[in-house]
């Protein structure tokens, strides 16, 4: 249960899933931009590494899309569609959110 404008509010969907999801996101948007402006001396190499394999690993797609075939599965398809659209919108956000935090640092 999760406690909404007052009141008990059943939400199942996987929260973990979806923060990991949200916080790689935030992160890869933060390496990208640090590599574009060569800012902490991120290399090309080290910025596949860094998104591709570290952020590729912790991200989890395909978590996600068992979250969604379960939640569709149980008969949640709204609740599933809701999940989808708004982990795909919270995480171009946070993503947009890490390269604004970048050039909004820079000198």
């Amino acid at each position: 249960m999760v406690r909404f404008f007052g009141t008990s509010w059943a939400w199942p969907v996987p929260w973990g899933t979806f923060v990991i999801n949200i916080t790689g996101s935030l992160i890869i948007g933060l390496v990208a931009e640090l590599s574009a402006t060569r800012a902490l001396g991120i290399t090309p190499l080290v910025r596949v590494v860094l998104m591709v394999g570290v952020l590729g690993g912790y991200t989890t797609f395909s978590a996600f899309s068992l979250d969604m075939v379960t939640l569709v599965g149980d008969r949640a398809a709204g609740l599933a569609l809701l999940y989808g659209f708004g982990s795909l919108a919270c995480g171009f956000a946070a993503a947009f959110a890490g390269v604004a935090l970048v050039r909004a640092l820079q000198p």
